[in-house]
């Protein structure tokens, strides 16, 4: 499976930085993928989105969540 392109990543990383967790960004299909990836929820993190973002911050590969899988 390919890596998570670097947009969502940057979108989930941002999102784990913030105190609230709220997901913020101005590109619409990324931000959407992630939704559909159940990553997101109502503008905010899921838990399993957080532990992604928290990989992420620790430098761990993070392969692409398929929202078909």
């Amino acid at each position: 499976m390919p890596e998570m392109p670097y947009l969502q990543r940057r979108i989930l990383v941002r999102a784990a930085q913030r105190d609230d967790h709220a997901v913020t960004s101005k590109n619409a299909d990324a931000l959407m993928s992630l939704y559909a990836a159940d990553l997101v929820d109502r503008g905010a993190l899921t838990p399993s989105g957080l532990a992604v973002a928290r990989g992420l911050l620790a430098g761990e590969s993070v392969e692409a969540v398929s929202p078909l899988a």
